[in-house]
């Protein structure tokens, strides 16, 4: 009945006569009255539904002394009548709109959250809802019409029912041990391990090809460890180490009954938008056979259902949709469906309750059903909604441009897609509703390579705009599957323009090469490509080609592409015959639709941050040329020239295809991008024909409170465009930092504001601060400065320092190389007692024992905790480390058993774990100094200095000279090893020995605070550079300001525990190196 085209005709007259008589009604109890009996008098006449709503309710407010009165409630739906006159001015309005807004706050806890707020005078009218962050949404005043009555009429009628929020769809699906997410997840994976069918394996095979887990990363064992314990927990099943298959089972079924969920939902919503008397609802569908639930799902998996109401590119066949064949059904997993539909079923309509509140509805939902270890060990951290719309705003800048146009390249579940739709429901608010729905469409698109994440987009995006959907409304749904780093490319068949692309497949390639003009009309491309499913399953090749040749242009169809044409019908249709079909047609559709969204304004969010490392190898190949064409490596092989963040090529690759002559790139990235040598590439940010970008401001948030929680990954905003920026002269940079918490100024946790959908509505936790970052000299690279005079001191600092930093030993295990002598116990002939080191984080779980050890073969460590500033604390570890002097190669076996005999037995009790090493130390030994089992990485000439400047190369920068350490059993001390994250310098340029008025000069340069400044200021303070980029020239032992440096450095590592003296010290320091530095 709500849905039928005559109560909506009866709803317009109705309102018009409400209007008529509150034009002239003298106060607002006529206008109560009018309105009153006029609506609920329709909808008892047809409907049959009797309401009677609380009147004059008295509540407290924090806005005046005596209680408030509410006019008319019901449920969690309040109505505020006005006279006329009260709502006719801007003022008057204001104080209209707070007043119920106050009212709201104050109502009782089981449903203030989620009530939605009429004010009226019955001539125009407005919608305000609560929502559970606290915050409200509202739409505009309007003249009350038969809409804005059948809203009220919906929301009345579901008032019953529970509201379709994040938090209750957490409550509905996932609490409790046995909860239905978890029995639909075990129904799955029973399927799957027990009984899949040809088609289900197919799809798994495929989704797994997608989803690649690390297995074999050493440097990650934890991580994957915790993923496979999570993954078995979650089912409540048993996954032993090197048992692959059943963790990706674990994780399909799991993903599978997630996306069961959210398309159900995505149902509900169509329900309440078309009205179907023939439809089953969802009460029908929980308690009917499961038969008639696998056949209707059957349909709303293929996204027949959807299509056939005018929705396309919704629900189309997907990874997840294997389990409701005839075949795969079982009573197992009918039984858990039924669970979700029967849950639902208590749901209101999303659309009819709370239109207008634009939220991303399933972020939370997915964490909750997806283990967080899972989540993590993907790279999938998902952004806070608020931190969305502040980048998306401080893209589109405070001159934004008119209808400006927004694309997601990798949308997620859809949080930066919410806050754009949000953003254009604003900037729209005084059009029609179809004229609304119709610029969000135009105006926001999305991509993702993650199917679940587009599905969840989609959906999304479907949800948030229902509230204005008519009933004659038809669209596809701008989201799409695709590959935001890898967009099919231009290439020619003769003179025909086409689009080339390969789609990986576990049976060979899928080789696509067709003429654009096919994908010019996107509706009519995907509309195409959904048909030809039906000739791809009846194995009519002939049908196939003829399909494709109807939507190009007739000038294309050349002979040439007539025949790829053809071959791609036969590989679609060959498909098939090998069971190995179902989805291609439409992913093909999505894939090279992606090569058509045309240009946008704006390209706004949160690109994955997966190092080039960890990328699968053949994505890694297939990207490589990619990478080299887009001038993105730096070529710089000692400092990780072939290393990339995925997310780098990703922003270059979308400006190419997507960004608007004037437009501007926002995006979320890893801080390093600016720091790292590697990174170089990108910076430079070449696009095709030497044309270049650059950054135009940043937003640094690692002082914000880790908005990423529980990681405290370090990253920026990044906002690039066209116009020029000579970075010399500094690119401005917002720095946010969270305050205090202040319960009084209404400052909390961070974790507190994680549903707050606007910055604004946050703001005030933050400290912004504008610096500026820049670059100096001819290094790409970038260093903060609090303002450029701090900059302009940088730009002399920086420059080259001719010593190079020498990374320390890889003492590995350290569970057998790390020793403490027993000081309780005398030297004997030579050997000392040592016990090896223990630790409960250790990887290798090695006995404690106590074992007497050749003295010539040990040396005190240093760790780089070890180094302070012009001081090295003496260590309480030893090492073994045997090798000659001046040599590469350790001591041969036979020899040392000789020399070191306890050693020799030591060592070969151990040799398995010793053995161990990764290969990537394998590579730094090199072959021919790999003589011996115990031979350890990074040991050269230089580990033989008589004097040493060591730093540490993270988190602290601060330098010392060191020549020998103390020994327990001797006076003279001993030449020290240096383990990893200890950096020496020993050598010069030319390879020899620095002297100890050397070492000084360059610890002297080193600890200056301007130094100390400038290389905090251009890391990330998690590595620092081995060869800092600081302006040294080499020593002159006659040069006055050499020597000064030379003399306060050795008078520092006196006083270096004495603050008064330091501070001094300090002053001096920085003016004897900047009065260098004027001479150079």
């Amino acid at each position: 009945m709500l849905g039928h085209a005559q109560f909506a005709q009866e709803l317009a007259k109705l309102a018009k006569d409400i209007r008529k008589i509150a034009a002239k009604a003298p106060n607002e109890a006529t206008v109560a009255t009018n309105f009153e009996l006029k609506l609920y008098g329709q909808v008892k006449h047809r409907l049959q539904v009797e309401f009677e709503p609380v009147k004059e309710q008295s509540i407290d407010t924090k806005r005046h002394v005596k209680k408030g009165r509410l006019d008319s409630r019901i449920g969690a739906l309040v109505i505020e009548y006005k006279q006329k006159s009260q709502l006719d001015t801007p003022k008057v309005q204001a104080k209209a709109v707070s007043q119920i807004k106050n009212y709201m706050e104050h109502l009782p806890d089981d449903f203030k959250h989620g009530a939605v707020g009429v004010l009226t005078d019955g001539w125009r009218i407005k919608f305000v809802s609560y929502s559970e962050d606290d915050s409200f949404t509202e739409t505009a005043f309007e003249d009350l019409s038969g809409a804005h009555l059948l809203r009220i009429i919906r929301g009345v009628l579901s008032l019953e029912k529970k509201a379709l929020t994040p938090n209750n769809l957490i409550a509905g699906f996932c609490e409790g041990d046995s909860s239905p997410a978890k029995q639909l997840a075990l129904a799955l994976y029973d399927a799957l391990d027990t009984h899949p069918t040809g088609r289900s394996n197919m799809l798994f095979r495929e989704w797994q090809a997608i989803f690649r887990l690390a297995h074999d990363d050493l440097s990650k064992q934890k991580a994957i460890e915790e993923r496979r314990s999570a993954l078995a927990e979650a089912l409540d099943i048993t996954i032993t180490k090197g048992d692959n298959e059943t963790e990706y089972k674990a994780l399909y079924a799991i993903q599978t009954s997630y996306a069961i969920i959210v398309k159900a939902i995505a149902f509900k919503v169509l329900t309440s938008i078309r009205a179907n008397d023939t439809a089953p609802g969802f009460a029908v569908l929980a308690e009917g056979s499961t038969e008639t639930l696998r056949s209707h799902l059957d349909r709303l998996e293929s996204g027949a259902i959807f299509r056939q109401e005018g929705f396309g590119n919704l629900l189309e066949g997907d990874f997840f949709a294997w389990y409701c064949t005839n075949e795969q059904w079982d009573k197992h997993i009918g039984v858990a469906v039924k669970q979700v539909f029967a849950i639902l079923a208590e749901y209101e309509n999303h659309h009819m309750f709370d239109g207008g509140r634009v939220q991303d509805l399933f972020k939370d939902l997915y964490m909750a059903i997806i283990p967080d270890k899972v989540r993590h060990s993907m790279g999938e951290f998902y952004t806070p909604p608020w931190l969305a719309e502040q980048t998306i705003l401080e893209a589109l800048g405070t001159t934004r441009p008119k209808k400006w146009t927004a694309l997601d390249p990798c949308c997620g579940s859809g949080t930066f897609i919410t806050s754009l739709i949000r953003l254009v429901l604003e900037e729209s608010k005084a059009l029609p509703d179809g004229a609304k729905l119709r610029e969000v469409l135009a105006r926001v698109k999305g991509i993702d390579l993650n199917p679940l994440a587009a599905l969840t987009t989609r959906i999304n995006y479907f949800i948030n705009l229902s509230h204005l959907i008519g009933e004659e409304d038809e669209f596809e749904v701008p989201v799409y599957l695709g590959d935001a780093s890898y967009v099919p490319k231009p290439k020619k068949i003769g003179k025909v323009q086409c689009l080339e692309y390969v789609i990986n497949t576990e049976k060979g390639p899928l080789n696509l090469l067709l003429p654009k003009s096919a994908v010019d009309d996107v509706a009519q491309f995907s509309k195409t490509m959904t048909r030809l499913e039906t000739h791809i399953e009846n194995e009519n090749e002939v049908a196939v080609a003829k399909e494709l040749r109807s939507i190009i242009l007739a000038t294309d169809l050349t002979t040439e592409v007539q025949q790829e044409i053809a071959g791609l019908a036969k590989n679609l249709v060959d498909l098939q015959r090998n069971k190995w079909n179902g989805i291609w047609a439409r992913i093909i559709s999505n894939f090279l639709t992606t090569a058509n969204l045309g240009r946008f304004d704006v390209i706004v969010g949160n690109p994955p941050w997966i190092d080039w490392k960890n990328l699968p190898q053949g994505y890694r190949e297939r990207i490589k040329q990619l990478c080299i064409d887009r001038r993105l490596f730096s070529g710089d092989g000692i400092t990780g020239g072939i290393n990339l963040n995925v997310c780098a090529l990703i922003s270059n690759v979308a400006a190419q295809n997507w960004l608007k002559e004037g437009g501007i790139i926002g995006f979320l990235m890893p801080e390093n991008l600016i720091f790292q040598q590697s990174y170089e590439g990108f910076r430079k940010f070449y696009l095709d024909g030497d044309k270049r970008l650059y950054f135009q401001r940043l937003v640094d948030w690692n002082k914000a409170g880790k908005p990423f929680a529980p990681v405290g990954h370090r990253f920026l905003g990044f906002f690039i465009a066209k116009p020029v920026r000579d970075y010399a002269q500094g690119v401005p940079v917002i720095q946010f930092e969270k305050k205090p918490n202040d319960k009084e100024a209404n400052i909390f946790p961070l974790k507190n504001y994680a549903h707050c959908q606007r910055f604004s509505d946050m703001a005030h936790i933050f400290n912004r601060t504008d610096i500026v970052a820049l670059t100096t000299g001819t290094s790409t690279a970038f260093s903060y400065a609090t303002n450029m005079d701090e900059g302009k001191k940088f730009a002399l600092v920086a420059g080259e320092c001719p010593y190079l930093g020498r990374e320390g030993v890889e003492v590995f295990p350290q569970e057998l190389f790390l020793l403490t002598v027993d000081k309780t116990k005398s030297v004997r002939k030579g050997k000392v007692y040592v016990s090896n080191y223990q630790s409960d984080r250790s990887k290798h779980k090695i006995a404690a024992g106590n074992f007497l050890i050749e003295t010539d073969m040990l040396y005190p460590l240093v760790k780089g905790t070890d180094i302070e500033r012009f001081h090295v604390e003496s260590s309480p570890y030893v090492v073994p480390f045997p090798y000659d002097d001046h040599t590469r190669s350790p001591i041969k076996s036979e020899r040392l058993t000789t020399l070191a005999p306890n050693l020799m037995a030591y060592l070969n009790a151990n040799r398995s774990s010793f053995e161990e090493q990764t290969a990537y130390n394998d590579k730094i030994i090199g072959e021919k100094h790999k003589n011996e089992f115990y031979a350890l990485a990074r040991v050269g000439l230089y580990s033989y200095g008589d004097y040493f400047v060591v730093f540490r190369d993270n988190t602290k920068w601060q330098a010392a000279v060191v020549s020998k350490l103390p020994v327990p059993w001797s006076d003279e001390g001993k030449r020290p090893v240096f383990q990893n994250h200890a950096v020496s310098i020993s050598q010069r340029a030319d390879g020899e020995f620095i002297t100890e008025d050397e070492a000084h000069y360059i610890c002297a340069i080193f600890n200056a605070p301007i130094v100390a400044q400038f290389i905090l200021k251009s890391s990330d303070s998690r590595t620092f550079k081995i060869r800092p980029p600081v302006n040294v020239s080499p020593f002159d032992p006659k040069n006055e300001k050499h020597r000064k440096l030379v003399v306060l450095s050795k008078q520092a590592h006196i006083d270096h525990a004495n603050p008064k003296l330091m501070s001094k010290h300090n002053k001096e320091l920085d003016q004897a190196y900047l009065a260098l530095l004027k001479t150079l």
